[in-house]
């Protein structure tokens, strides 16, 4: 199955270089973290049901992944031993979350998810496909450890919000070594040749120029216990939204960013690009 193009540490007190301790989030719509209780009650968006990543009762895999893009839902689902559905779109109906995505055989296939506490079922309710029928239902069990993940996130990202942050201060403490060699990198290429541009002309974490009401919402964390986990949420920023992916790794203990990538209209891969600039030069 494709993995979803979708940060885990809880929250800790980091004393960062004014001497001052990272406040609280001001402004965040978190969806699976386990509490909200010390986020305003009023700037808390309820939290979505269906996102998240989902294990096959059968082998465990992490093979149910629903999230959202704008007003619809994203769903990807393999079935063990027998197919992946990887470009599901779906809508909340009365029924649960019906989704329709495209058989083995490139033609239409519908489903719908309910829940039942954490178990996920995928009910197929309109089949051509011979190996699938009307009626079957396959069952899928919702991760669970992504709060640290999400806690961090929200931790970053209330900060920006707040607008009094550095950029190149805060990957210091939130992103990966890797991240923060190839950003030096840039920069001293940058400060080497004043006549270019420059790599950076705009904020990597929000991946864009100007910003106002940020916000997250629909937060995912994906392949928690792979070589390669990562993040997926909607940034919100001067009333537009933005699938954000941030693949993320674990160095002495802590979750970090090791690269941010933004799957609006055109996708951006933005260590891939910071590569590619340095080898210019």
């Amino acid at each position: 199955m494709k993995k979803v193009e979708c940060l885990l540490l809880i929250i800790i007190c980091i004393t960062i270089s004014c001497g001052q301790k990272p406040k609280q989030p001001a402004l965040i719509k978190d969806n699976n973290a386990d509490s909200n209780a010390e986020l305003p009650e009023k700037l808390v968006e309820a939290k979505d049901p269906y996102i998240g990543q989902y294990l096959d009762e059968y082998n465990g895999e992490p093979n149910l992944q629903i999230f959202k893009r704008g007003d619809q839902y994203a769903v990807q689902v393999a079935i063990f031993r027998l197919t992946s559905l990887d470009d599901g779109v779906g809508q909340l109906t009365s029924d649960g979350l019906a989704f329709t995505a495209t058989d083995a055989s490139g033609n239409p296939i519908s489903a719908v998810i309910t829940l039942n506490a954490d178990t996920a079922v995928v009910t197929f309710t309109k089949s051509t496909w011979s190996y699938i029928e009307n009626g079957e239902t396959f069952k899928y069990i919702r991760e669970i450890g992504a709060e640290e993940i999400i806690n961090r996130l929200c931790e970053i990202y209330g900060r920006v919000a707040q607008g009094n942050y550095n950029s190149d201060e805060l990957a210091e403490y939130y992103c990966s070594s890797d991240w923060n060699k190839t950003l030096h990198a840039i920069n001293e290429s940058d400060a080497k040749n004043p006549e270019n541009v420059g790599f950076f002309d705009f904020d990597y974490w929000i991946m864009a120029q100007d910003y106002d009401n940020i916000s997250v919402s629909d937060i995912v964390v994906i392949d928690l216990n792979s070589a390669a986990p990562f993040v997926m949420f909607n940034l919100h920023n001067l009333g537009s939204e933005l699938l954000m992916k941030l693949d993320i790794v674990k160095e002495n203990g802590d979750w970090k960013i090791d690269n941010f990538n933004s799957l609006g209209a055109e996708t951006l891969d933005l260590k891939s690009e910071m590569v590619k600039y340095l080898d210019t030069f």
